[in-house]
């Protein structure tokens, strides 16, 4: 047998393995395959363990149940008042009288205080307020929603901010927006306030989101 024939011949027999050892390897991949996956599936159940804890956590730091249905009901109440008492008529008056420097933001600074009402860009701008809080009002349970609602409407009016408006309206705003609802909930008065703030102070209002 030449020298390249036995080196063929050695090659074979390496080839060919016992099925003992053959299994055996086989079983000892397997058995670390199954660890390694157990771990896996640990860790995922723990990583999902987590996230639930997180997401309920979030949910706790949030409004609660009772807080939601009593803005809601508030609202309601507030909106259902007669056109010449319009809920966003009257926040918008109320940040006026509160702020009157801004009223050059909106147009408005030729206008006396009693013919505001009347005015048709000042009831503009009140149904969108009126809106705006209608869909505040409308998305409590969701409150990423509302964050990025807050967060396009900061955006929004970074624009005025050469026109002289200033972070601190938007807590006049806020202030405005309980004052007005409080008229219509006068028998649930500390609650209400409550239950507002939180959502305002909760849900980051767009003054958070515009680098103020």
């Amino acid at each position: 047998m030449t020298e390249k024939a036995e080196d063929e011949e050695e090659e074979e027999e390496g080839c060919y393995q016992p099925t003992s050892a053959s299994t055996s390897c086989t079983s000892s991949g397997l058995a670390v395959t199954a660890e390694d996956l157990a771990d896996r599936v640990a860790n995922v159940s723990l990583g999902g363990g987590d996230v639930l804890k997180q997401e309920t956590a979030d949910r706790k730091a949030w409004l609660s149940k009772r807080q939601r249905v009593a803005i809601e009901n508030s609202w309601k109440r507030a909106t259902k008042s007669d056109a010449d008492k319009h809920v966003g008529i009257q926040i918008f008056f109320r940040i006026l009288a509160a702020r009157p420097e801004i009223k050059h933001i909106f147009g408005l600074q030729k206008i006396p205080d009693g013919r505001l009402k009347y005015d048709l860009r000042f009831r503009r701008h009140a149904v969108i307020l009126t809106k705006t809080f209608d869909y505040i009002v409308k998305n409590l349970a969701y409150k990423e929603k509302l964050q990025q609602h807050f967060q396009a409407l900061g955006e929004r009016h970074t624009v005025l901010q050469g026109r002289g408006f200033f972070p601190e309206y938007w807590e006049t705003f806020s202030d405005c927006m309980r004052q007005t609802v409080l008229l219509w909930n006068k028998e649930k008065k500390r609650e209400i306030t409550s239950t507002w703030y939180q959502l305002v102070s909760k849900s980051n209002f767009p003054v958070r989101y515009i680098g103020f």
